[in-house]
């Protein structure tokens, strides 16, 4: 998750959310969905954004919906 984020803070959402999603086959939480998320509307993968965005709990929701709004990703 540290090399998804150094990865991101890079600006390199791509590679972090590849990352990201490889961490998710060893662990998952919420926290980790959200990163999913939020690298997925980034690197504009809108498949990716939707599949993680299930499974993040609802009150963490509507400010992935708004960043990712702003990505021009619908995700709802």
């Amino acid at each position: 998750m540290s090399q998804a984020a150094n990865q991101f803070s890079a600006g390199f959402a791509k590679s972090a959310l590849s990352l990201v999603v490889k961490a998710l086959g060893c662990k998952q939480n919420d926290r980790m969905y959200r990163m999913a998320v939020t690298y997925a509307c980034l690197a504009h993968d809108v498949a990716v954004a939707k599949l993680y965005y299930r499974r993040v709990s609802p009150q963490f929701q509507p400010a992935l919906v708004q960043k990712c709004q702003q990505e021009n990703i619908a995700i709802p």
